[in-house]
């Protein structure tokens, strides 16, 4: 029964992803979201994406080994590039299911409990939730005011500043009550009790490089593409397309991504524009995770080959 839930979701999520394409390219004839492509700087297009999507990896293996290494088991940064590497061959299907590569590859490897290790994990989503909310809201203040803002701002610091309190609520000893008590003592807490403030500004530091990097590859990249946003409308959009990639509504946010983008850049280029940046930046980081992933699993298969020579000449 759980397997046929699973596969109608999967199937509910597959055919909103698509619909919504369907409807896209309907409304936007794919003559001149191709013409939009054609048209776009490409020679600065696809090397930003792929230096991008190269440091991304970088920053979030060292993320990685620095969360696990110091609540869970010590982790080395080359250690967590193979498993980060290994994940990336399940993120075109979707992100959670990266995710939860990375957890099994930790258990499977170090013996570390699953929830301990979802711990960390659900750690440095809570860090990357209140980062991203404080983002949103400073591009917000900067912008001019309009019904869009006036909902927005408030919402973005609601959820920045409930987060925070939620982190602080799991954090503390000081209040007893007993429902709070039996929060913290949960294995999915782990992490968050034994969270210091070095591990704060660390983490933070290394969460900020990331979002600086997909901040100015969105920014540039939509320049390159004929869109032209101000820094202000960056910061903004960037938060709420990664919260709404995140969501399980669709495949790797196939088509809510693309229809957020239009309602967000409204204005700052022709809709084929818009489509096409939307469909072409998630598509290529895809295939460019997607390549370092397949280069991890072929050094794993090259040292299964290597394998048994290895244990011969220990036993000569």
């Amino acid at each position: 029964m759980p397997r046929e839930r699973e596969r109608v979701r999967r199937a509910i999520s597959w055919a909103l992803g698509i619909g919504l394409l369907a409807f896209l390219s309907w409304r936007i004839p794919m003559g001149e979201t191709w013409q939009a492509v054609h048209s776009a700087r490409l020679e600065v297009f696809l090397p930003l994406v792929a230096a991008s999507c190269i440091v991304w990896f970088l920053l979030d293996a060292a993320s990685l080994a620095y969360v696990f290494s110091r609540f869970n088991t010590p982790l080395s940064w080359a250690e967590a590039r193979r498993i980060r590497g290994r994940s990336y061959l399940l993120t075109p299907i979707h992100w959670h299911l990266g995710r939860a590569a990375v957890i099994a590859q930790l258990h499977r490897s170090r013996q570390v409990p699953i929830l301990e290790a979802t711990s960390s994990l659900a750690l440095q989503q809570t860090l990357d939730a209140i980062l991203l909310s404080a983002l949103a809201w400073v591009g917000l203040a900067q912008l001019p005011d309009s019904g869009r803002r006036d909902v927005l701002l408030p919402l973005m610091a609601g959820l920045a500043l409930s987060l925070a309190l939620y982190l602080l609520v799991v954090r503390t000893r000081r209040l007893a009550w007993k429902p709070l008590r039996r929060l913290r003592s949960l294995s999915l807490h782990h992490a968050h009790r034994q969270l210091r403030g070095r591990d704060l500004f660390v983490l933070a530091l290394l969460k900020l490089a990331y979002y600086s990097v997909l901040l100015g590859l969105s920014s540039l990249g939509a320049a390159a593409v004929g869109i032209d946003l101000s820094f202000a409308t960056v910061l903004v959009a960037v938060p709420i397309i990664q919260g709404i990639g995140a969501l399980p509504l669709s495949p790797a946010g196939l088509g809510t991504q693309q229809a957020t983008l239009l309602y967000l850049f409204e204005g700052h280029g022709s809709h084929a524009a818009i489509l096409a940046f939307g469909l072409a930046l998630p598509a290529l980081t895809l295939a460019f995770r997607f390549a370092i992933g397949w280069s991890y699993l072929g050094r794993v298969r090259a040292s299964a080959v290597e394998a048994p020579h290895e244990v011969s000449i220990a036993i000569d």
